[in-house]
């Protein structure tokens, strides 16, 4: 408990962008919806679930990418734009250091995807309630 709390205090300014911009997003996915589906109920629960969808799904992305799924793919392009643009050598030349590195970079780094996955769950919760009043009004 007491690393999180360190966490939180040490990245606070990256949490707090985090939750503005994703809450942002996720408005913006629910507005969209909800004015181009003429501002109906059905358009507020499609708008609200597919906020909550891609949120939750961009935070599981960042999850994914935290635990090195992207790394392979990042080596290759990072090499590969090296050789072609870079006037200096290229720094890593096995794909075990450049793991390492970035082992040791994302362990001081922040936890922002879980702060992306809290916000989808608003817009879950969101979600849900408009689906039980509709069925309270319309049943």
């Amino acid at each position: 408990m007491k690393k999180i709390i360190e966490n939180i205090k040490k990245n606070l300014k990256t949490y707090i962008w985090t939750f503005i911009i994703s809450t942002l997003v996720g408005l913006g996915v629910f507005l969209f919806f909800y004015f181009f589906q003429k501002q109906t109920y059905v358009g507020a629960l499609n708008g609200a679930g597919v906020a909550f969808a891609a949120l939750f799904g961009i935070g599981i992305l960042c999850w994914l990418g935290r635990f090195g799924a992207y790394d392979t793919m990042s080596y290759g392009f990072v090499q590969m734009i090296t050789s072609m643009f870079g006037k200096e050598a290229n720094k890593h030349n096995d794909f075990s250091a450049y793991k390492q590195e970035k082992n040791a970079r994302r362990k001081l780094s922040s936890n922002y995807y879980f702060v992306i996955m809290f916000v989808s769950l608003l817009f879950l919760i969101t979600f849900v309630i408009l689906e039980i009043l509709k069925s309270q009004i319309f049943n």
